[in-house]
């Protein structure tokens, strides 16, 4: 069996969400490697996500701004699950806060890391069915975030077309 020995680990930078570690492994072959890994706050435990679509095979997402790559861009509705909730709840509550949408039912898509190999967020998925409509309530969302319904099969070519950048939006479209 393959070993891999935790050398060092040092705290790089907390912020009010997350925090970066620097962590070096040494292989018995005696190579050494560094990671920067990214974990979320102590009282997060992942996110849950909804993909909403209506019989008419249209795709709700929240319109928002993407810090990381500086522009505006189309995501699914999702939130942290703080220790101790329910990822469905979860789920439920962030359509409601972000998009303004309750869904009559969710069905579990799935449930996985995104990056296991920096982070060990756990990210659950779902698809939404049977959407209606809503008063936004609550919620941290600032900035202009809205909702905006698009055709399934414009959201696959803009996934395709690297148009909607979000490895969780393409990977439940392409699980739908």
């Amino acid at each position: 069996m393959k070993t891999a020995k935790l050398i060092e680990t040092r705290q790089a930078d907390v912020g009010g969400r997350s925090r970066l570690r620097m962590e070096v492994y040494e292989f018995e072959d005696g190579a050494r490697q560094g990671y920067d890994l990214y974990d979320v706050r102590a009282s997060m435990q992942g996110s849950a996500g909804v993909l909403v679509l209506d019989d008419a095979e249209n795709v709700y997402l929240i319109e928002e701004f993407l810090p990381a790559l500086g522009t505006w861009g189309l995501s699914l509705p999702r939130g942290g699950i703080e220790v101790g909730e329910n990822p469905e709840d979860v789920a439920r509550r962030e359509l409601k806060e972000e998009a303004g949408l309750v869904c009559d039912v969710l069905e579990p898509l799935w449930q996985g890391l995104v990056m296991p190999n920096a982070s060990s967020w756990h990210v659950h998925l779902y698809v939404g069915r049977g959407v209606r409509e809503v008063v936004r309530e609550g919620g941290d969302e600032v900035g202009g975030i809205r909702t905006v319904k698009v055709p399934l099969a414009e959201v696959k070519r803009m996934v395709k077309e690297g148009k909607a950048p979000g490895a969780l939006l393409a990977l439940a479209v392409m699980m739908v």
